[in-house]
């Protein structure tokens, strides 16, 4: 592929992880999709420390 990447980095809370979405054709990333995206993250993040296995 050539041309521009355009990329978007969104930390996991909680985590040592980042999603990293990427897109090699289209406008930039507009505002109101990384504000969906960092929602997702948030949510899922806050479900996936609910059901974390407990160490005895």
């Amino acid at each position: 592929m050539t041309g521009e990447r355009r990329l978007m980095v969104l930390p996991v809370k909680g985590t040592a992880m980042n999603l990293v979405v990427a897109r090699s054709e289209g406008p930039p990333f507009h505002r109101a999709e990384l504000d969906r995206a960092a929602r997702i993250v948030e949510v899922v993040s806050r479900m996936a420390a609910r059901f974390e296995p407990v160490n005895d």
